[in-house]
């Protein structure tokens, strides 16, 4: 197969690659575009560092889309970063590709390269266990100090309870097909050849048969596998023309036979890596990332230094040669001699070159701000910080920076950039700059982890397509996209390995709204660059729709500009109602939305009768999202998907509301133009939208303990996000509309305490998405509800400027 037709199936939401050398032009034309379109948008690679660092630098291929649709992260090693991975996780299964190839065009279709694939579902396999091996390896690999790899890692293991479930392989493992399987790595005083070495039992090995691009210059570990294993033939299966094979007298090692595959290569470069050691009744089988070379191999005494990946499998004797249609090689090949070999010219892929350039250290950025964990710069005197598009373009910004020896990351402000950046070099007192590296853009991978929706969220997004007005329906649409958002998160509850979690969210995950407001950046000192709590989640399908009926443009990521209308495209309307329409359609017929003069009086009753039982049912929900919200306890906490549940339940009851009073509906003749849900009077006792509404505040800000002071935050937003700030605003309208209604004045005084507890009194007040939530409430429900749009403004700014006295 060609390695790049595996990117297209479907079923993976996130995707983790490990590779040598990279190739830009390969990865953004044939890798990400095929997981992108299979629906996998959680990718991030690894690379080894002084590669990556080679690859940017060479200026050939400078990605256009690394740190926005995909993370690239640098990974050090004492030799080299050799591993070779490819690790596929879905909500029900997984898939390992693990080999030779790397992330270049010939890795993916050119070379002739040795792949495993393995692939389980939720049900506990050997390939789930290996699976599982091979995710504990790639966290131990990965960078510590990357925020973005970390949400991207966070973000998978949310979705995939059945990895966390998994018992982790720690030694071979039986297959179905009566092999056995293993996943070896170096660990930290045991190599793999240990490893190896660890699965042959008593019988003798009788020949051992080696298939490397790369050697050791004197053949070190093919001298050790013979010295282990003493076998009475030893194959080393070589392509004569490429003149990597070292110039060393074989016989001194043994009964060693050079044996040519230039015909069974036939013209393609054989980058696999193979070690067969056969016994009277088994082939014990390694292969993947490891040349056959002690740097990664190791000895008994030594890990060795690169990081590799192999998989060790136990077959039938001669099942593995022929299955490879490498037999006929082995048995009955020509022979070579060293005479008949080109002088070595070595060119050894698991020894970096250099690119003669700096490493310049990490970057990320995080929506305003850039992030630089700098590296040991020894002598250097570094003057500034130099910023490029992804076209290798140098921004508008020069950034001087005064370094503390003491310090590692620092935090640089680039709200005056128009531009966000794709890579960056430092630059130097003597001219010259250091290497590029990739800049992360944390937030726009954050928004990137997307699933592709499941066929009950596409029949989600395509009823909200065709809604114009809210209802009770919307917050069954919540609960359903939510138990898809929590159903893995609450299943991972406790299942970490390693027994530290106690099933409570890590406090340093989260802040308080009270102690993130604290700290939180004003928004009207930010950019345009959209802030959502709840990117990655489902659970925007809800808030676009909210947004959608007050004609509200969604402030988006500017790396992501190109699928940032895929929500609004499934949402909009405008080629079918106009404006005015739009906002007053209905799912019925005027006829049958209105009541009318020449309505029977059987008609009249049953509209009424209907109209009551939707006006039960409202109360009854309300009541018990109340009772909700009462029971929990200060250990409790909401998530910001509360504040949208919030929002939408008030939002309903606004739909839900009219002018009019509870004995006007039961008026024989009333012609009005309510529509069929417009069921709460504005008077009428417990069944009107004030009262209701005034209890549902309460709820969330008044007594002793108010909901919002449960209400928790990712520290990752330096602002309140825009969807908060969005459900502020609509409960201040709403506050502000009962406020007409009241004339005792305790919606005032409740008013004024959701304006303390949010904080908008003292931060935030000339944001401009709350002024234009005031304009677009008004132009939804103001008329419905009987309410002056201009008094509430007032109302509003009156507020603040009491504070501003106080």
């Amino acid at each position: 197969m060609r390695l790049f037709e595996a990117f297209a199936e479907r079923g993976f939401h996130s995707t983790f690659i490990t590779t040598f050398a990279i190739d830009f032009d390969a990865i953004e034309s044939i890798v990400v575009p095929r997981l992108r379109g299979s629906g996998c948008n959680n990718i991030a690679l690894m690379v080894d560092q002084g590669m990556l660092s080679q690859a940017l630098a060479s200026g050939a291929n400078t990605p256009a889309f690394a740190g926005r649709h995909y993370s690239v992260s640098g990974t050090h090693a004492k030799g080299v970063f050799h591993s070779k991975i490819i690790l596929q996780i879905g909500r029900n299964k997984g898939r390992l590709l693990i080999g030779s190839a790397n992330m270049t065009a010939s890795g993916l279709a050119g070379n002739k390269e040795l792949v495993a694939k393995l692939e389980s579902n939720v049900e506990e396999s050997s390939e789930q266990q290996i699976i599982a091996a091979c995710w504990d390896y790639l966290k131990r690999v990965m960078p510590t100090d990357n925020q973005a790899l970390k949400q991207q890692v966070a973000w998978m293991e949310a979705r995939s309870a059945w990895l966390l479930k998994s018992p982790v392989a720690s030694s071979s493992l039986p297959l179905d097909d009566g092999s056995d399987i293993a996943f070896l790595a170096p660990k930290a005083s045991e190599g793999i050849f240990t490893q190896l070495r660890g699965f042959i039992d008593d019988e003798p090995v009788t020949r051992i048969a080696i298939l490397s691009p790369y050697w050791d210059k004197e053949l070190a570990a093919v001298q050790q596998l013979v010295s282990a294993f003493q076998p009475s033939e030893v194959v080393l299966l070589i392509d004569k023309d490429k003149a990597l094979f070292p110039n060393v007298d074989v016989m001194t090692l043994g009964p060693v036979k050079l044996k040519d595959i230039s015909e069974w290569s036939k013209g393609r470069f054989v980058h696999a890596k193979l070690i067969i050691l056969s016994t009277e009744t088994q082939d014990h089988v390694l292969f993947g990332s490891a040349n056959c070379t002690i740097a990664a191999m190791g000895t008994d005494t030594f890990p060795g230094t690169n990081q590799e990946a192999c998989i060790y499998r136990s077959f039938e004797a001669g099942f593995i040669t022929d299955e490879l249609e490498l037999s006929d090689q082995i048995e009955t090949g020509a022979s070579l001699s060293l005479q008949d070999l080109p002088e070595y010219k070595p060119t050894n892929e698991a020894a970096s070159e250099q690119t003669g350039l700096t490493f310049p250290g990490t970057f990320e950025c995080l929506f305003d701000d850039l992030i630089w964990r700098k590296p040991d710069l020894g002598d250097l005197q570094l003057i500034s910080i130099a910023l490029y598009d992804e076209h290798d373009a140098e921004l508008d910004f020069d950034y001087v920076i005064t370094l503390d020896k003491a310090d590692r990351d620092y935090r640089i402000p680039l709200k005056a950039l128009v531009k966000r950046p794709a890579l960056a070099r430092l630059r130097f007192d003597d001219g010259t700059l250091s290497a590029p590296a990739v800049v992360n853009l944390v937030d726009a991978l954050r928004s990137e982890c997307r699933e592709r929706l499941s066929k009950s969220s596409e029949r989600t997004m395509a009823q909200l397509a065709d809604e114009t007005e809210e209802g009770l329906w919307l917050l069954e649409i919540l609960d359903q996209l939510e138990s898809v958002e929590q159903g893995d998160k609450a299943a991972t509850t406790g299942l970490r390995r390693g027994g530290n979690d106690t099933g409570k969210s890590d406090p340093q995950k989260t802040l308080s709204y009270e102690a993130f407001v604290a700290g939180a950046r004003l928004r009207e000192q930010g950019s345009g660059i959209g802030r959502n709590s709840l990117s990655g989640s489902e659970l925007s399908i809800v808030r676009s729709f909210l947004n959608r009926l007050l004609n509200m443009e969604e402030r988006q990521d500017q790396a992501g500009e190109e699928d940032a209308t895929q929500f609004k495209e499934a949402f909009n309307l405008d080629e079918e109602l106009g404006q005015n329409e739009q906002l007053e359609a209905s799912d019925e017929s005027p006829s049958e939305n209105q009541y009318t003069s020449d309505l029977s009086e059987e008609q009249r009753k049953r509209s009424y009768t209907k109209r009551k039982h939707g006006q039960k049912q409202i109360v009854q929900t309300v009541r018990r999202y109340i009772e909700r919200i009462k029971a929990l306890t200060s250990a409790d906490k909401l998530s910001t998907a509360e504040a949208l549940r919030f929002r939408a339940l008030a939002t309903v009851i606004a739909a839900s509301a009219w002018a009019g009073s509870e004995v006007e509906l039961r008026q024989e003749n009333q012609a009005d133009s309510r529509t069929s849900i417009q069921v709460l009077p504005a008077e009428g006792g417990q069944q009107s939208w004030p009262r209701l509404l005034g209890m549902l505040m309460f709820a969330m800000f008044g007594g002793k303990n108010p909901g919002i002071r449960l209400l928790h935050i990712d520290p990752i937003y330096d602002q309140v996000p825009d969807d908060i700030v969005e459900c502020w605003a609509v409960c201040f309208w709403l506050i502000h509309a009962c406020g007409q209604r009241d004339s005792g004045g305790t919606m005032r005084l409740l008013a004024e305490r959701m304006y303390a507890l949010t904080a908008i009194v003292n931060r935030d007040r000339e944001d401009a998405r709350i002024a234009q939530i005031f304009e677009q409430m008004t132009q939804r429900f103001g008329e419905r509800l009987g309410v002056d749009g201009g008094r509430i403004v007032d109302s509003h700014n009156e507020l603040l400027l009491r504070k501003d006295e106080e």
